[in-house]
């Protein structure tokens, strides 16, 4: 039985109006519009969340992810909890978590773009100058204590692409020590910025791979203090320069490609030269730290700026798993 909170929603939803008779509610099409587009507070959240939304997309070196992310948050939203629908105090608390996320990474973006306006006279718009100084101070000022881990230099098998590299390691308000990875590709007259990310609690050296007929950047990365997820940065250089490949919507078809029972909880491990990734598997009594289900090889595409999984292989010990009634 649904308690008195829970009570709320279905009320609500009956007598709404409909969302095109509500002036200024911005709330998608779904499940949630009338319950949303019906409720001032609620209407409110989602009108300074789709404006958040809209700031990051526009300052963001990683477009394809924010979309990735924006539709699997909604997608959250809607699905509610445990089967039932979120009430209002969870919705709100949910608006707020995620405008918070999204006021970082903005507050991210707007010190990196900031880079464009320490240009010195004479720079070509968009360029910067190389850093002379690299190696000893951090670019950006997203990371406050901000000190230089490494730097380098990513090239091509030709030689005629480069990529200027600078490993970051820092601490900001919201998610403590951290570190940070910024990229600028060679252009003609100068540097591009091309991508940051201050969301990995470590970074591996990017690398310039060929695959599927294209050039592909891929920084390797690891988050979540025990390096539990993935922070990897991808883009590939096409005929509109360099686009960004999310890689975390791929895993939600994960569930209807592995047998029952077995599960990816954590980072996979990248190779983009086939496009291809491995994991290891958990079974469902397993703890987090420590999988026995083996593990399997996920086949990968690019379609878009998407990496989309299109097949999978277990390994020896998972296939062993399932004859011992893994599922």
């Amino acid at each position: 039985m649904l308690s008195r909170r829970w009570a709320f929603l279905p009320v609500l939803a009956g007598l709404a109006m409909p969302a095109a008779a509500q002036p200024g509610c911005t709330a998608p099409a779904g499940p949630l519009q009338a319950v949303i587009c019906a409720d001032a507070g609620l209407r409110e959240a989602d009108r300074r969340l789709r404006a958040l939304e809209a700031r990051h997309a526009g300052l963001t070196s990683r477009p394809a992810t924010a979309r990735a992310r924006a539709q699997a948050w909604q997608s959250a939203l809607e699905a509610g909890r445990e089967g039932q629908a979120l009430d209002r105090a969870e919705l709100l608390d949910e608006y707020e978590a995620r405008m918070a996320e999204l006021a970082e990474m903005v507050r991210q973006d707007r010190a990196m773009r900031a880079l464009a306006t320490e240009v010195p006279e004479g720079t070509p718009p968009g360029l910067l100058p190389r850093p002379s100084m690299i190696e000893r101070r951090c670019l950006g000022g997203a990371l406050s204590g901000c000190r230089v881990v490494a730097t380098g230099l990513a090239l091509s098998e030709d030689g005629r692409t480069r990529i200027l590299w600078q490993q970051q390691r820092g601490h900001t308000e919201a998610d403590g020590v951290t570190g940070g990875l910024v990229l600028l590709a060679q252009a003609r007259g100068g540097w591009r910025l091309l991508g940051w990310s201050f969301e990995g609690d470590r970074f591996e050296a990017p690398r310039l791979i060929p695959a599927e007929g294209a050039l592909l950047l891929h920084a390797p990365g690891r988050g979540g203090r025990s390096g539990a997820r993935n922070a990897d940065l991808i883009y590939r250089l096409g005929p509109r320069g360099w686009e960004e490949i999310e890689h975390e919507s791929w895993k939600d078809s994960l569930p209807a490609q592995l047998p029952a029972g077995l599960g990816v909880w954590q980072a996979v491990d990248y190779d983009l030269s086939a496009p291809a990734a491995f994991g290891r598997l958990w079974r469902q009594e397993d703890a987090n730290c420590c999988p026995t289900g083996g593990g399997a090889w996920f086949d990968l595409r690019i379609e878009g700026q998407s990496l989309r999984l299109a097949g999978v292989t277990l390994d020896t010990l998972a296939r062993l798993r399932l004859g011992e009634g893994g599922r």
